[in-house]
């Protein structure tokens, strides 16, 4: 971020919603977004990828992660923390205000994604050359 408004480089790839205050305050343009077709509000003008002849989404998410071999009590205890987080009002004025969406998974379905998005990545990598 600090090197594309410092102008050391022409372009940044982040998420959208971190763009937002620099993009508010005139700093930055976005050129175009990867979710599957265009967002509301402060994005409504920006084009997503597929609209520019690029048939690619990507999403940004995020994870807590623990050791290998937790034992079920943490894991069920953050469960229910995260689950009455996401149905706060605080959480979902951020997700208006930022134009995100929510997708709250437990970790039997975190591990299923995650293995989903290994299998997929891999095979794309090996595909390029880039992996085995």
């Amino acid at each position: 971020m600090m090197a594309v408004l410092g102008g050391h480089v022409d372009l940044v790839v982040a998420p959208a919603a971190t763009l937002l205050p620099q993009v508010r305050a005139g700093q930055l343009r976005m050129i175009a977004i990867t979710a599957p077709k265009r967002l509301e509000g402060p994005y409504a003008q920006v084009p997503a990828w597929r609209e520019l002849g690029a048939n690619a989404v990507v999403s940004n998410w995020r994870v807590m992660l623990g050791p290998r071999g937790i034992p079920p009590q943490p894991v069920a205890f953050w469960e229910n923390v995260l689950s009455r987080v996401v149905e706060s009002e605080d959480w979902k004025k951020m997700l208006e205000d930022d134009v995100l969406t929510s997708n709250f998974l437990q970790s039997a379905e975190t591990r299923a994604y995650l293995n989903a998005q290994h299998e997929e990545l891999r095979a794309l990598l090996g595909a390029l050359g880039l992996a085995k």
